[in-house]
């Protein structure tokens, strides 16, 4: 596909290889890439446009925000990237068997987690389309950024708000089941947000809540649980 769509198939995988190896920004891109910063960023640019790469800010940010991180957007370039490309020695030796049970096993969990987000996203629009959105929200993202109260960075994995309400999520793609602990850290994460007049809180499991949690959440009337089987 690059080598039908690009004049230099090499500089822009190497700008997709940084971005799968942990680079998001600009300069971090540019740098693992070995272009100057104005070439690496028409490069994005040009790979936005063909739906390989994403720009993206924290959802409370405006676009021009000097937040933005660049991210693969297509799943089969990002198991590629991530998988298969480091281990194609190994791989067209006959070896798959063991990179499967030595590199997914290991870090395969992580991948299906950052897809989970998205399905978990995608569900949230569902909601919203069939009326049953905790809150007719107007959008949804990820959103990072600095707590000035414990002076390090914070993480949430979507909001879901308006101007005046907002949708707390937080998906967890693990073998054990989600208990209030996971709840009472998004509920704190939110108190970053003082501006919203109501906030709702929203859970993602692939295991299950556990019985506190579940008791807690028909109790409060503002939490809810959402299992795999339910998103799909």
């Amino acid at each position: 596909m690059l080598k039908q769509e690009l004049k230099i198939p090499q500089t822009y995988n190497a700008i997709i290889r940084a971005i799968a190896d942990g680079s998001s920004k600009l300069n971090q891109i540019a740098t693992r890439a070995d272009i100057e910063t104005s070439q690496c960023s028409k490069m994005l640019n040009t790979l936005i446009g063909l739906g390989l790469v994403k720009k993206e800010v924290p959802v409370t940010e405006p676009p021009s925000s000097k937040k933005t991180i660049y991210l693969l957007d297509d799943q089969m370039f990002i198991f590629w990237h991530r998988f298969v490309l480091p281990e194609l020695s190994r791989i067209t030796a006959g070896l798959g068997d063991m990179v499967c049970a030595n590199v997914f096993d290991a870090h395969l969990s992580a991948h299906v987690g950052y897809a989970f987000e998205k399905c978990a996203v995608q569900y949230m629009w569902r909601l919203l389309k069939q009326g049953q959105s905790p809150i007719p929200f107007c959008k949804i993202g990820r959103w990072w950024g600095n707590n000035p109260k414990a002076r390090c960075e914070e993480e949430i994995d979507f909001i879901a708000g308006t101007k005046e309400d907002a949708v707390f999520g937080e998906c967890k793609w693990r073998n054990q089941t989600v208990g209030e602990d996971v709840l009472d850290e998004l509920v704190r994460k939110s108190e970053l947000f003082p501006s919203f007049q109501s906030k709702q809180y929203i859970l993602f499991s692939k295991s299950g809540f556990t019985v506190n949690l579940q008791a807690r959440a028909k109790e409060q009337g503002n939490i809810t649980l959402v299992g795999v089987d339910e998103m799909f």
